[in-house]
């Protein structure tokens, strides 16, 4: 694969939706405190699902995040990939006029979001919560708090790990890429990149052996032969599992792996996941607009809704950009209230914004 990204062939353009097709969310109103990657991320997708999600951002220096590597133009990459379909009003909250305007623009105070895998998780684990509470609202009329944490929501990440522990005493301990539960799990190198394997049951263990390695006697073989004694042999087992996939290729392995009912998969680099046939069929990566670069690239949300299609993606917002939309069309303030709240320093230093579209 090409190093130089310029080299690669041009993303399609995102595919339209339905003009007339509804959306999930379409009417709700979500106002964005947050910054860098969990609480972006979440207020990112209900945008996609059809929120109109106003970003309210510190004036003159905007999210973070639109300062970290790489970028494209004068916009960050890290932004862009969690700001989507938002509009963006930049407000000085230091000022009593800055946070004036946030409170019309909200029923309660603003929230701070801890600045990945955990960061996104706490985002799932968010956009859940509210979903739930925007269900409710409609059985019951009340609406209702959402807590979400990034230590609660790592406790779950967890797994059946947390469990163990309460009803053993015992601690687990680091295990790499095998598992204490299961054997063979795990990573192995073959002669043109690495696999990774997950043998959870006897059965699956057998159509290893037999019909990937023609080593039908290892379902007998006392070191092998159930799961408990796997794990007991399970450095011994690697090993020779280590040694006979070094010598075959990968697509090799991989297709008896599939056809038997073998649970692998070839671990992949960035570049080879989403430059992969499979992905490009999905849709999952496109060009979408953006206000000022023209167009930017975009990995898309891994959901697809038959009636109530995601929006049509548009790229982040440029700081305060949408300043003027906001104090006018949601509001209400005429020319001379805007110019009221520059002069009281709510809108940040020099042009507060231009009007969105």
């Amino acid at each position: 694969m090409p190093d130089d990204p310029r080299q690669r062939p041009p993303l399609p353009p995102a595919a339209p939706r339905d003009p007339a097709a509804p959306t999930a969310l379409g009417g709700l109103r979500v106002l964005d405190f947050s910054h860098f990657i969990a609480g972006p991320f979440a207020t990112m997708m209900l945008a996609d699902f059809g929120a109109e999600v106003i970003k309210v951002e510190p004036a003159g220096e905007g999210d973070g995040f639109r300062r970290y590597p790489p970028s494209i133009g004068d916009e960050a990459v890290p932004y862009l990939w969690t700001n989507r379909n938002k509009r963006s009003i930049a407000l000085d909250l230091k000022e009593a006029a800055g946070r004036e305007v946030a409170l019309r623009l909200a029923d309660s105070e603003p929230v701070r979001a801890e600045p990945s895998i955990m960061d996104i998780t706490t985002a799932l684990m968010a956009c859940n919560g509210l979903l739930a509470a925007i269900v409710a609202r409609e059985r019951t009329g009340i609406g209702q708090h959402v807590e979400v944490t990034m230590i609660d929501s790592a406790i779950n990440l967890l797994g059946n790990f947390s469990l163990a522990y309460l009803a053993t005493g015992i601690s687990p301990t680091r295990f790499g890429n095998t598992q204490t539960t299961a054997s063979p799990v795990g990573c192995f190198e073959t002669l043109d990149g690495p696999i990774y394997l997950a043998c959870a049951n006897d059965r699956t263990f057998r159509r290893l052996a037999v019909d990937v390695l023609g080593h039908p006697a290892w379902v007998d073989d006392p070191r092998f032969r159930d799961s408990a004694a796997r794990r007991e042999n399970q450095r011994e087992l690697m090993a020779l599992l280590g040694t006979l996939f070094r010598d075959r290729r990968r697509d090799e392995l991989l297709a008896l792996m599939h056809a038997s009912g073998v649970p692998a998969g070839a671990v992949r680099s960035v570049a080879e996941a989403l430059d992969a046939p499979e992905v490009a069929e999905r849709g999952l990566l496109s060009e979408i607009a953006h206000r000022t670069l023209g167009t930017v690239p975009n990995v898309g949300l891994p959901i697809r809704l038959s009636a109530t299609p995601l929006v049509q993606p548009e790229g982040a917002p440029p700081l305060g950009a949408d300043t003027e939309w906001v104090l006018r069309e949601l509001l209400g303030c005429d020319d001379a209230e805007i110019r009221m709240l520059a002069a009281a320093g709510a809108l940040g230093t020099g042009r507060f914004g231009h009007a969105g579209s």
